[in-house]
């Protein structure tokens, strides 16, 4: 649904989609291999994009919930024949077993602001930032019980801001524009077997939140029947960036 308005307009969405089953790629024995199901989702949005100040001004928000069933987890056991699965021990050759099953049901909802703002011809600034509500409504550990009251929703920050600026003038016959963007990104869970995890022992699964600040400065200008393009940048500059694993 959408309505226009003079300043730009309104709508709500709803969408559904699935991601298809498979099998586990990293599975050592026919259990483990799978194949598991697919997962599916629906997700309910409503928002606004509005420009204002002759279009020189454009502020955007939106709300959004999704709802994840049947949704693929890896679930993580010992390997040494100790856990039991379908009634019978599970021997893996290693110090752990990886399922893939259709284990969880996840509820995720948000908040996200975009806003910019081409202060003269030459300067345009921009900001977002954007919430996270996400937890299990349930996760079934390989069919031993509901484990959703201590599983996190790995790799969903709460809290996510940018910043950043434009700028491009004449220079020299040709352009210079440089560039600078900052982005923080909040703490996070990372992948762990949460029917076993104890956060006092380990291991260190939650990733710290984390800033980034990227700059450049690009000069162009034509060279004959071609462009010489220059360009100088930096990418992490404070070198705080995240943790990859």
């Amino acid at each position: 649904l959408e309505r226009q308005l003079d300043v730009g307009m309104l709508y709500a969405s709803y969408s559904t989609g699935f991601r298809s089953g498979g099998f586990n790629s990293r599975g050592t024995t026919p259990n483990t291999v799978g194949p598991y199901d697919s997962e599916s989702v629906d997700t309910f949005e409503v928002g606004a994009r509005t420009q204002f100040m002759d279009d020189r001004l454009t502020l955007n928000l939106t709300y959004f919930s999704s709802s994840y069933s049947d949704k693929q987890e890896q679930v993580v056991t010992a390997g040494d024949g100790s856990f039991i699965f379908d009634g019978q021990p599970e021997d893996c050759g290693g110090p752990t077993c990886t399922f893939v099953f259709n284990a969880g049901e996840v509820e995720t909802s948000g908040v996200e602001f975009e806003g910019s703002f081409l202060a003269t011809n030459e300067l345009l600034l921009r900001v977002a930032i954007g919430t996270l509500d996400a937890e299990y409504d349930k996760f079934d550990y390989a069919g031993l019980g509901d484990i959703a009251n201590v599983a996190q929703v790995t790799y969903a920050p709460e809290l996510t801001a940018a910043v950043g600026a434009e700028y491009i003038t004449d220079m020299m016959g040709g352009e210079i524009a440089l560039s600078a963007n900052f982005k923080y990104t909040d703490d996070s869970w990372g992948r762990t077997d949460w029917a076993t995890y104890n956060p006092t022992y380990g291991p260190d699964v939650l990733i710290d939140s984390f800033e980034t600040l990227d700059l450049s400065a690009t000069y162009t200008m034509a060279l004959g029947d071609g462009e010489l393009r220059v360009r100088v940048y930096g990418t992490d500059v404070l070198e705080d960036g995240g943790r990859i694993a």
